[in-house]
């Protein structure tokens, strides 16, 4: 994860899980063909029981040369392998579905049935405002921040991995699941502290 020097005060607890890394030679993968719903997907609606199985993502005919698969690959979306999928499973992490999708290779054969979708369904008032510098839409939706700042008595106990309210495709994970995740070897972890975190990935 990426970490930033700073004063002696503990880091917060959470990290922002993001898309995966830019790794030369691991695919980069294109947005997913065969969602039944785009605005379930990224608005955390459940998905699960009506998730079909023939949802692909094809490798990126940007990157020709990157064909490597990792635990986490680069996407609009979280795309973690099944290793990723049994830990988090094993760890009992409540209300994150973990939607099946093949990793499809440039030319378009199944490279991978073994990758997921990243999906949870928790969604979180707990945003700081103020501290974040936040920016609103009318409706409330929120538009981008300066650093993301939660409110640690707002953070859930129960539910290490959720997303923002008012900002759906944002997901948060706790820091002490990100580092054991990262500890047993996952690779391709994007987790980004919440300091550098401007709302543009």
């Amino acid at each position: 994860m990426d970490e930033e020097e700073g004063d002696d005060a503990p880091p917060p607890p959470y990290l922002v899980w993001r898309r995966g890394q830019l790794t030369d030679g691991i695919c980069k993968t294109d947005e997913p063909d065969g969602v039944p719903s785009w605005r379930d997907l990224d608005e955390g609606k459940p998905l699960r029981a009506t998730w079909p199985d023939s949802v692909t993502s094809t490798m990126s005919a940007r990157f020709p040369r990157d064909t490597g698969l990792a635990d986490a690959l680069y996407n609009t979306y979280i795309v973690v392998s099944a290793r990723v999928k049994s830990f988090l499973e094993e760890a009992g992490v409540p209300d994150v579905e973990l939607l099946p999708l093949a990793i499809c290779d440039h030319a378009g054969a199944i490279a991978s049935r073994d990758y997921f979708i990243v999906h949870p369904t928790s969604i979180v008032e707990c945003l700081d405002d103020e501290a974040s510098e936040a920016e609103r839409s009318k409706d409330g939706t929120v538009r981008g921040v300066a650093q993301l700042v939660l409110r640690d008595e707002a953070l859930p106990s129960s539910h290490p991995v959720f997303r923002l309210a008012r900002w759906p495709s944002r997901i948060i994970i706790r820091r002490d699941l990100a580092e054991a995740m990262e500890a047993a070897g996952l690779t391709g972890l994007g987790f980004l502290e919440p300091e550098s975190y401007d709302g543009l990935i």
